[in-house]
């Protein structure tokens, strides 16, 4: 018997224990009583057996070959487990620290390569800037919207606020999800204007405080003063690290190659490739295209159903007397046509209407204040639609050509 505070083995008899002197006397009273309940339940069980009649045995106990032949009263009887020592408990506790710690080591390891690839930049200038290309030359929108960092990407928007207005792009945040309806309305692809197509090579870099390296790209004119006092501004407004590099590159594009140059920074302790900002500018004119090209063939439709209306001798007969390169009709987006005043020519005005659902369509490109529509005929009959300004009611010739920023 053992002592249930230190372990220490104990004599038959002992009240103390002789290592730690905790009281025992109590211990080996439950011990005994332990013992002696035990040994009753054993005779009652060999009782209760030897009372069973013969024929009231089971009739398929017939041992297999090879087993011993065991009766219930052979089997080994279980003694009562010890009292376990207070160091398991201890060791059970430290167990437990251990497993939090190391959950807790997990999650922060996994934490950290979460935010690692959510911040998106590189460990050096070189990657930053295979990161860029590559990224733009895949297809993956996301690692796209990581080439910028939402604090550089927000002052580049202030700093551009009327081209990002003309997209209604007013945050990072705005212009992220933008990218990522483009991406999905192109097929879950990335525009091909993005897509830069030459082949490409990053050589080596050199690093340098802003100043050393925009005078460096001076030397080897590959920009301008006007574009270099810019990129002060904008660089020194966002508070940066002030550690940037140059990149030499090689693009190779139709068997010829040229040399040229990355700017990359260093922002929150990972490097990024300053050519991703010219992403939102690629982008905004592939939304001005866009934009353009629907309120052409908006002008188109417009253009269209108004010599279907001259096709009809009434109307031709109401519209023949204003045909001298005056405004004859006008429109909001969303609303009816309308005669100018003076002009009297109802049937065609109905008519005109009717085959465009009674609304004018809507304006896509409002980058100049585009308002509405307006409608002419020369002495040719030749039909010329307009979008109109506030200023201007024949500002963006639309059909049957395209001028300004329509072209």
């Amino acid at each position: 018997m053992f002592c249930s505070v230190c372990g220490a083995p104990l004599q038959e008899g002992q009240l103390f224990c002789s290592r730690c002197g905790s009281n025992v006397g109590n211990q080996q009273q439950m011990m005994n009583q332990q013992a002696m309940n035990q040994h009753a339940m054993n005779q009652q069980a060999m009782n209760q057996q030897q009372m069973i009649p013969a024929n009231d045995q089971p009739q398929n106990s017939v041992t297999p070959p090879g087993y011993p032949n065991y009766s219930y009263s052979n089997y080994p009887q279980m003694s009562p487990a010890p009292n376990k020592p207070i160091k398991e408990k201890k060791n059970k506790k430290i167990l437990i620290f251990v497993i939090v710690f190391l959950i807790a080591a997990a999650g922060g390891i996994t934490a950290y390569f979460l935010l690692r690839d959510k911040k998106g930049g590189s460990s050096n200038p070189k990657d930053a800037t295979l990161n860029c290309v590559n990224s733009l030359q895949g297809d993956d929108i996301e690692q796209i919207i990581k080439l910028i960092p939402d604090d550089v990407l927000n002052l580049y928007i202030s700093f551009n606020s009327e081209d990002f207005a003309m997209l209604d792009v007013s945050s990072a945040d705005d212009w992220n999800n933008m990218l990522r309806q483009i991406y999905k309305e192109n097929g879950n692809h990335i525009p091909d204007t993005l897509a830069p197509s030459y082949q490409f090579k990053v050589n080596d870099y050199t690093e340098g405080t802003l100043d050393e390296v925009l005078d460096e790209l001076i030397k080897k004119q590959y920009l301008s003063e006007t574009t270099t006092a810019f990129l002060k501004e904008l660089l020194y407004t966002l508070d940066l690290e002030n550690k940037f590099a140059i990149v030499d590159v090689t693009i190779t594009e139709n068997g010829e190659a040229h040399p040229t140059v990355d700017l990359c920074y260093r922002y929150e302790g990972s490097w990024y490739s300053f050519s991703a900002l010219s992403i939102p500018d690629m982008l905004i004119n592939y939304v001005k295209k866009s934009m353009c090209a629907n309120d052409v063939s908006s002008g188109q439709t417009i253009g269209t159903a108004l010599y279907t209306v001259l096709s009809n001798e009434d109307c031709y007969d109401e519209l023949s007397k204003y045909f001298n390169g005056g405004i004859l009709f006008t429109a909001e987006p969303g609303e009816e046509f309308k005669l100018v005043q003076g002009i009297n020519a109802p049937k065609a005005s109905k008519e005109f209407n009717n085959l465009l659902g009674n609304t004018a369509p809507k304006i896509k490109f409002t980058g100049y204040d585009q308002v509405g529509w307006a409608v002419s005929i020369t002495a040719d009959e030749k039909v010329t639609v307009w979008i109109s300004t506030a200023s201007n009611p024949t500002a963006f010739e639309v059909y049957p050509d395209a001028s300004g920023v329509y072209k």
